[in-house]
């Protein structure tokens, strides 16, 4: 069975899209990425709001997993996405602060407005 990255609209760490992300990282680095670009669009806007760079993120990936002892044989741990959170700091959004933090809620919202139609699209290819 073909693996196929988590559903887009899911939340990990109050942000839609990581998730999946994390998922097509993870497939880029063990260098399989089957038929999923990495960065996409969406990719892109996601890695714009966290201020990473896609090279950066991969390695973050990547690091999150060595240490978390992750080989690439088995699914994927859930501390190795609390691995990833911590890296990118998401554990605890700064809330309730004015000023130059990153507005999840805010970026959440529009994320999933803005992109509905392919969120459902891809929903539509990857569950038949």
């Amino acid at each position: 069975m073909k693996f196929v990255p988590r559903n887009g609209r899911d939340l990990l760490g109050d942000l839609p899209w990581l998730g999946r992300m994390i998922d097509k990282a993870r497939m880029i680095n063990a260098g399989s990425p089957g038929d999923y670009e990495f960065p996409c669009g969406m990719d892109s806007e996601l890695l714009n709001h966290l201020r990473i760079s896609p090279g950066d993120f991969l390695d973050l990936v990547k690091n999150a997993d060595t240490q978390n002892g992750y080989n690439g044989e088995a699914a994927f741990p859930d501390n190795i996405d609390t691995a990833v959170l911590d890296a990118l700091s998401l554990r605890t959004p700064p809330t309730g602060e004015s000023g130059g933090g990153r507005n999840d809620r805010f970026f959440t919202s529009v994320f999933l407005v803005r992109n509905s139609r392919l969120l459902n699209q891809l929903e539509t290819e990857e569950s038949g």
